[in-house]
């Protein structure tokens, strides 16, 4: 009997160790999908579980700002792609 309490009780904790990590995963996942950052939502999630999953899940969406140094720097993202002669000519010196 002892035998077969202590297994359960083993898998409880797996499985309840399991979906505390789920849990931190899709806090980390829906965070991201609103713009957050998700690494921090993933950590949040691993130490608070459920309650970080129900707190990013009632994140309003946040608008990236023109501040931020990330816009836009994405070569396959970005809407004007220069020709490479305009490249060139941009990095060739004037003439005097």
């Amino acid at each position: 009997m002892r035998e077969l309490m202590f297994i359960l009780g083993s898998l409880a904790g797996t499985w309840l160790l399991i979906g505390w990590l789920a849990c931190g995963l899709f806090a980390g996942y829906v965070a991201s999908e609103k713009n957050r950052c998700g690494i921090c939502w993933f950590l949040w999630g691993v130490l608070f579980g459920p309650v970080a999953l129900l707190a990013s899940a009632g994140l309003p969406m946040r608008r990236p700002s023109s501040a931020e140094p990330h816009e836009n720097t994405d070569f396959f993202q970005s809407s004007y792609q220069p020709l490479p002669v305009e490249i060139l000519k941009s990095k060739t010196p004037p003439k005097k």
